[in-house]
């Protein structure tokens, strides 16, 4: 990964539907996703977590989403 756009790494149309749910919401359709072998959904969760904690190419850009997260 090289950003944390998550509109890089997944459709839109996938974008549009799972933007509104929460981390434990999205925790619960992974769960389900796996339980149901559903690959490419999971993989999908995947990538939307991925973005959220994608720290960058720089220590300054990560000093920055560390800050932003909270961490």
């Amino acid at each position: 990964m090289k950003s944390n756009n998550i509109k890089d790494w997944i459709s839109p149309k996938l974008d549009e539907i799972l933007k509104d749910f929460d981390h434990s919401q999205l925790v619960e359709i992974y769960k389900a996703a796996h339980f149901f072998s559903l690959k490419n959904l999971r993989l999908t969760i995947g990538a939307i977590f991925a973005c959220m904690i994608y720290v960058g190419p720089n220590i300054k850009w990560y000093e920055e989403r560390k800050q932003a997260l909270g961490v």
